[in-house]
């Protein structure tokens, strides 16, 4: 299991997964965070991903802009 956590926020914030792979010895995520506009309440924006325990490795995570 694979757990992206955000940062606690009073905006609209949403994590969006672009891709999971497994390079080599590597699984490489990557994701896209968008940013809205001002809430009443505060979150904390999570992702949590369930992988077949065949694949194993380093984790890369990379934030696209």
């Amino acid at each position: 299991m694979l757990a992206l956590i955000g940062q606690t926020t009073d905006l609209a914030t949403t994590i969006k997964v672009q891709s999971l792979e497994s390079i080599d010895s590597t699984i490489v995520l990557t994701y896209i965070q968008t940013i809205g506009e001002k809430q009443s309440a505060t979150i904390r924006p999570v992702v949590l991903l369930t992988i077949d325990k065949q694949i194993q490795g380093s984790l890369q995570v990379i934030k696209e802009e």
